[in-house]
């Protein structure tokens, strides 16, 4: 055989190994981004949060600009299936249309917003003409107690002749909601939404009442100790303790996730403070996300106050279903 015929044998099978071993390294390349990523098949990590909404405003009539919030706010990107609630305060006292100050008004529904638009928005419609000077708003995605009921969020209660109201992202499971059911409160307050299968979120929102009773109503300080115990007390990574409170005149928000990737809260303050709020997903690019393990304070014509809660002790340091006080409060706001 000529020396030339060899040499291109030589040269054509050394090409057919490449290209083989060029497939070999390829295409497991190709069905990596063609196949589906696989990720936790725990229900927890399927499932997406609540929505939140909570909004303080001056601003009168507030009209057709908080329609459009709210039409916004009821359209979510993914499915929240037991149902919504709209919540107002609009005391005739402070510009608003309902006679009793301090007394909110609470619509509820079971259906899914997605899944009857009219009425959601005439609910939208309606609060909007009452001129609000607090609105909260809440979409349920049941994590734990009844579900086939109206959405029970905000869960409410009265203190120091304010009424307060609560609503909740997230949950606490297991062995953590027994620890807070058995050791943060004190029994004397039971849950009223669903006694036979109650949820986690109304005993977050007792044992909450509870510390602002033991405070005397300093909401900022209650608020302060009870993020602070639950994040050194409870154990589980999945908690997610993200909620909006008020009590009529203010907000307050506390976004605290294990998972930083998950449970958000974004929030927002326009012109002199007339307009301020906060929601768990930016309704617009300009919204401002909250740090994880923070808390918030919004008051209409004051500035919205952050003050940042300690992370919670890892490694060999950590003992949870240990209650370890008294914890540093948080510093008096100027």
């Amino acid at each position: 055989m000529p020396t030339t015929m060899k040499n291109r044998r030589i040269l054509l099978s050394a090409g057919f190994c490449l290209v083989g071993i060029f497939v070999i390294l390829i295409i497991p390349f190709f069905v990596e981004l063609r196949s589906p990523v696989t990720h936790s098949t725990d229900e927890r990590d399927l499932r997406e949060n609540c929505r939140l909404l909570g909004i303080t405003s001056t601003i009168h009539p507030f009209g057709k600009d908080l329609f459009d919030v709210l039409t916004s706010f009821g359209q979510p990107s993914f499915p929240q299936n037991n149902g919504w609630s709209l919540s107002i305060y609009s005391d005739i006292t402070r510009g608003g249309l309902l006679a009793v100050p301090g007394e909110p008004m609470i619509i509820r529904s079971q259906i899914p917003s997605t899944q009857d638009i009219d009425l959601f928005q005439n609910a939208a419609k309606l609060v909007a003409q009452l001129n609000p000077s607090i609105l909260i708003g809440h979409l349920r995605n049941a994590s734990s107690g009844c579900s086939g009921i109206a959405d029970p969020h905000p869960f409410e209660m009265e203190f120091g002749n304010r009424h307060y109201l609560m609503i909740h992202n997230g949950g606490v499971w297991g062995k953590d909601l027994d620890y807070i059911v058995d050791h943060l409160i004190s029994g004397r307050n039971q849950p009223r939404s669903c006694p036979e299968t109650p949820i986690d979120s109304e005993y977050l929102f007792i044992y909450l009442m509870e510390l602002i009773e033991k405070h005397n109503g300093d909401v900022w300080n209650a608020l302060y100790e009870w993020a602070t115990t639950l994040i050194n007390t409870l154990d589980s990574d999945w908690n997610a303790l993200n909620i909006v409170l008020t009590d009529g005149d203010m907000l307050w928000g506390v976004r605290i996730s294990y998972r930083t990737d998950r449970f958000s809260l974004h929030y927002k303050v326009s012109g002199d403070s007339e307009f301020s709020a906060i929601s768990t997903q930016a309704l617009n690019p300009d919204w401002i996300p909250m740090k994880n393990y923070s808390l918030i304070e919004l008051r209409s014509g004051y500035p919205a106050y952050l003050e940042d809660l300690p992370y919670p002790v890892i490694g060999d340091d950590r003992q949870p279903y240990t209650l370890k006080f008294p914890y540093t409060l948080s510093p008096v706001k100027q």
